[in-house]
Formats: structure tokens, sequence, C-alpha cells
């Protein structure tokens, strides 16, 4: 049976193309959790599913404040955009301006005399409608001039306002971060709590094996409706067996089979083995084969299960994010997902399991030795 105590603390993070999208999916993120609480509060009462309500909170809360730092992004590229705006506003306001104020200073010097020079020293009617054209078009000119240096402020009058209003959004979102950041730490806090009850109350701790030992049941069923989906061909295991890479180098912390535990006095049968990582968390596929099922697996954490032949498949629990689809066909060595806490009580690990056909074998067994 599985190591007991689960952390679901992560969510598999997807790139999105354009701000837009990714506050959408956000906020979908959010409003699945949402839907995933309320299901769970319609259930029975029981250790695994107040654990996983009190991670989904957990995760719901760490969307919420990844939605915030998203809004604050917006909100300062905005601020950035309308700032370079209003700049290149009162640019040309001012350049405006100056054209003006030199156009009336050249006026002012022609004066009344100077006007009349321009209208009375010509040589036949045809230069008269020339000189008056030009003084026309000069004086027209700067009268639309001055009309678009009125649009243009009261443009940056209406820019002004918006830069204010996204100022203070900017104010409130920053505070709502704040109190955010508190409840990811009442969140995490939670956790603890909860996870400290069930290794000191015996009732607790009992049920919790009770409850882990059925979902064992349940995961060999799923890997029974699995199995059969990818049609694989069969393999010698004789040739591979012992010949593994490792999922990620690590030292193993809890091994195969039936373990004893001092606390109560109780036995828990692992399926698998934990490995605490001693360097890179990326973990890689022991073997050539195909992703069968990635997701949430109560007892497990957030699991991927590979299909390497119609008779093997390896199970890597923990996951904090996910680096392949289902339905990807891989290759020994691909790195297909970050090992995290989930599912761990010594903090970031691997959980590994090796199943011929539906059951559970010793990794170690099948794994290179080191």
């Amino acid at each position: 049976m599985k190591k007991l105590i689960i952390l679901i603390i992560s969510i598999p993070i997807v790139l999105f193309p354009s701000k837009e999208t990714k506050l959408k999916k956000l906020n979908a993120e959010i409003k699945n959790i949402t839907s995933k609480i309320s299901l769970l509060n319609k259930e029975s009462s029981s250790v695994l599913n107040e654990l996983y309500k009190i991670e989904l909170k957990y995760e719901k809360v760490v969307n919420e404040n990844n939605r915030l730092n998203h809004l604050l992004s917006i909100t300062n590229s905005t601020i950035n955009k309308k700032e370079r705006e209003k700049e290149a506003l009162k640019k040309k306001i001012k350049k405006s301006k100056t054209g003006i104020k030199k156009t009336i200073r050249i006026l002012n010097k022609i004066g009344k005399a100077g006007r009349f020079k321009i209208f009375s020293n010509i040589k036949d009617i045809n230069q008269l409608f020339r000189n008056y054209h030009l003084f026309v078009s000069l004086i027209n000119k700067k009268i639309e001039e001055i009309g678009a240096i009125k649009i243009s402020i009261e443009k940056l009058k209406k820019l002004q306002t918006e830069l204010e209003s996204e100022k203070k959004r900017l104010h409130k979102l920053k505070n709502k971060q704040k109190k955010k950041m508190k409840e990811i730490l009442k969140a995490k806090n939670a956790k603890s709590v909860f996870i400290n009850q069930i290794n000191s109350d015996r009732k607790k701790h009992l049920s919790m094996l009770k409850e882990l030992k059925s979902e064992a049941k349940k995961l060999t069923n799923l890997l029974k409706e699995k199995v059969d989906v990818f049609k694989l061909s069969e393999l010698n295991l004789k040739t591979i067996k012992g010949k593994l890479i490792w999922p990620l180098k690590g030292k193993v912390i809890s091994g195969f089979g039936k373990k004893r535990s001092t606390r109560f006095n109780t036995f828990i049968f692992n399926n698998g083995i934990e490995i605490k990582p001693s360097g890179s968390m990326k973990i890689k596929a022991v073997f050539d084969g195909v992703i069968i099922f990635m997701n949430y697996f109560k007892g497990y954490g957030n699991i991927i299960i590979v299909q390497h032949s119609k008779d093997l498949l390896s199970i890597y629990g923990h996951c904090s994010k996910y680096l392949k689809k289902k339905g990807d066909y891989i290759i020994a060595g691909d790195e297909i997902g970050i090992a995290g806490d989930s599912g761990s009580t010594f903090g970031k690990s691997l959980y590994f399991e090796i199943r011929k056909k539906t059951t559970a074998v010793n990794p170690l067994n099948w794994l290179r030795k080191k």
C-alpha cells in the first residue's frame, strides 16, 4: 500500500500566448477548484477528503494570488503605456504652441503697415490674389493648429484622469495581494495542523491507513481499465529488468513492501519507493512508452502513469508540474514532470512504482544498481 500523508500543493503549469488567455485560464482554474470543493462538501467525511479539501483551498488561494499578480502586471503595463502617451501629447502640444507663438510674433512685426504693403505693392491682379490667398491660408492654418491644440489638451486631461484611475486600481490590487499572501500562509498552516493531527491521533491514523488501502485498490482497477487503451507490443522483461534508468538522482528514504510504524504499532504496505532528490527535481521516464494517465488521484497526489508494454507500467507520484501530455509517446530519459511534496511526509520527493501488468513489484529490482 502507498505511503501515508498526501499533500497536493501545486498545479501543472502551462504557458499561454496572451495576457487575456492567461487570465481566462486562471479564472477557469479557480472555478474548477471551487466546484471540486463543493463536491467534496457533499461527500461523506473522511481523512483523505478533509485533507484534499484543505489542499484544494490552498490551490485556490494560490491561483487567486496568481490572478492578482497577473492583473498587477496588466495594470502596470497600462499605466506605462498611458504615461508614454501623456509625454507624447505634452511634446506635441509644446511644439504646436511654439509654432503658433512664432507666427504671432511675425504678424506683430509686420503690423498694419506691413500688411498694407503685402496687398498694395503688387504688379498685377494675379499677384494680388496670390498674396491674399497665402495670407488667408497662413491664418487658417494657424487657426486649425489652435483647434488641434485644444483637442490635444482635452485628450491630455482625459488621459490624466485615466492614469489616476489606473493608479488607484494598482493600489487596491497591491492591498489585496498583501491580504492574499496572508491567506496563503494561513492555508499552509492549516495543512501542517491537520498533518500533525493525523500523526498524533491514533483514530485518524488508522482511518488514513484504511482509506489508503482502498485508494490503492482503486488505482489497480484504474490500471486495468487504462492498460489496453494503447495496443503496445510485449517486451522480454528479462532483458530490461535491473537496467531501467532512475527517474531522478536521490536517496531512497522509504522502501517497498510491508513496513512497521512504531508510532502506533501498525503496519503499512508500500507499493513503491520514496526518493529524496539530491540534484535536479525533473522526473525522467525510466523506459520508452506512452503516458496513459496524468491527473490527481487520492492517496498519490498528482501522478503520471506510463505504459511501457502490454505488461509493464511505471507510476510517478508527488508531481508539482507536468512537462508532457496524456497520450504522448516518450523515450527513456525524457523529462515528464517535476517532483514536488504532494503525498510526501519527507518534503519534496518522488513516489515511484513499477507494475508488472497491474501488480506492484519492487522498483529496486528493476532500476540500475548505483
